[in-house]
């Protein structure tokens, strides 16, 4: 299983290969996360969760992906 394409519960703890649909395959969850996530610096996690949620960053360029 490499890091890049592995995801977390947080309601079962379990660590998964994929997450279809958005979901834990132990325990139907939505609550499931990439864990490549977690080796992104707090500011970029920061900024794209501002940008999900509407708000505009004065330096995010049209060009930027989300992670």
């Amino acid at each position: 299983m490499k890091l890049s394409t592995a995801y977390v519960c947080y309601s079962c703890e379990e660590v998964l290969d994929t997450a279809r649909y958005g979901r834990c395959d132990t325990c139907g969850c939505s609550d499931v996360y990439p864990l490549s996530w977690l080796g992104q610096p707090e500011e970029k996690r920061s900024r794209w969760v501002d940008r999900v949620n509407g708000q505009k960053d004065k330096n995010y360029a049209a060009s930027t992906r989300p992670i």
